[in-house]
Parts: C-alpha cells; structure tokens; sequence
C-alpha cells in the first residue's frame, strides 16, 4: 500500500530539463529565417483565385478589328464621339471585301485608276463578347438615281446604334437588311477610349491606309508594280 501512495503523489511527467528542440539559438534562429522567407515566396508565387488568368492583362493592348459585316445576330452599340468618313475603294479578295483609304493630300493620285467614294467607320461593341469593331460601310448617294437598298438600310442601322442596342439581319430576298431595337438593354456600352486619330493610326497599323507610291494597293491598281 505505500508503494502505491507513493506512486499516487508522483507526477505523470517528469522533468529533467530544458530539453528545447535540440538545437542551439543561433541555429533555431537561421530556420526561422529560413522559413519566413518560404513563406514569402509562396505568397509570391501561388495563384489564387483572386489573382486573375493573364499576368499582362491590365497592360495588354489588342489591334482593333476592321471589317465590313458584324457577327450574325449580334446585338452592338456604336460610339457616336469616334464616327468619321474619309475616301476609300473596296478590294474584294477571295470571299472577302477590304477596304483601303487614303488621306485628302493623297486622294487625287487615284482619279484615274480607282473610284474614290466616301467611307463611313463606326466604333461598335457586341454585347455578347465586348469586342470591339471599327465597322466601315459607303455612304449612300444623293445622286437622284434609285437608292441601293443594302448601303441606305445598313447605315440606317449603324446610325440608330448610337442610342440604343440594336441587332439587324441581311434580307436576300428584301434585297436589304432588316434591323430593330435589342430585346434586352445591355447596359452601358464599353468602348476602346480611343480617338479618332488613334482609330485611324490603327487603320495604317494594318495596312489599310494609302499614303505614299509604295503602298502595295496602290501599285497594284496603278499598273507599277515592279
């Protein structure tokens, strides 16, 4: 029995020492380091969800899209401040109809060789993707003769974009397109923030502008190509 007291009274735990972690402070001390640094490159480096997909992307920059046709069914806006017309020819290359302007120094050069006619570009976003388009279309004719129903009903519907959502569809058989309102408000459009001139520089930048005799275009429907 009083062995039994005598283990009763004892601690559960005995101890001997300050066994610490086996290491001395100047070395506890550099793994502490160690690991802090860990830490720090592992909040550097490791994605997380907040962090986005693209590490540019507040920085990327993308080449406006010039083209004839919006996307089938597409509901767009256009930017009333960045409409502007300037002289141009189509080029029609396989299935496609490219456009190629030139400035107002530069135009007489084409009188005998190119049908100079006025172009119209409108800024336009699509509300299903938020790309935006400079969209080109002729400027129809005041001439007296009988209107050509798909440039007259194309720009109608560009210019109604202005204020509102519009969708539009080309008819065949009507011979023009057919547009409306959008059945749903998208809200405020999102446009590129670019000037005038800043949509122009981005007409040259792909090759579009004809300002000099060595402009492929030029040479070609002038006969000088070498």
């Amino acid at each position: 029995m009083s062995g039994e007291k005598q283990n009763e009274q004892q601690p559960a735990i005995r101890i001997v020492g300050n066994v610490g972690n086996g290491l001395d402070e100047d070395q506890a001390g550099q793994d502490n380091a160690a690991l802090d640094e860990f830490e720090r490159l592992a909040a550097d480096t490791i994605l997380d969800d907040d962090d986005g997909d693209d590490p540019s992307a507040k920085e990327e920059k993308s080449t406006i899209l010039v083209q004839k046709n919006l996307p089938k069914f597409a509901n767009f806006r256009v930017n009333p401040d960045t409409i502007f017309d300037m002289w141009g020819a189509s080029d029609r290359q396989d299935m496609d109809d490219n456009i190629y302007v030139t400035t107002k120094a530069f135009a007489p050069r084409f009188e005998d060789d190119v049908d100079l006619r006025k172009v119209r570009f409108f800024e336009t976003v699509t509300a299903n993707d938020g790309v935006v388009r400079l969209v080109w279309c002729f400027v129809p004719e005041n001439d007296g003769k009988r209107p050509n129903l798909w440039l007259t009903s194309r720009c109608a519907a560009l210019e109604m974009a202005q204020t509102q959502w519009m969708t539009m569809r080309s008819r065949k058989k009507l011979q023009q397109f057919t547009y409306r309102p959008a059945n749903k408000d998208h809200g405020v459009p999102k446009f590129s923030g670019l000037t005038k001139g800043q949509l122009i520089a981005q007409i040259r930048q792909q090759g579009m502008l004809v300002d000099s005799e060595d402009h492929p275009f030029y040479r070609r429907v002038t006969d000088t190509e070498e």
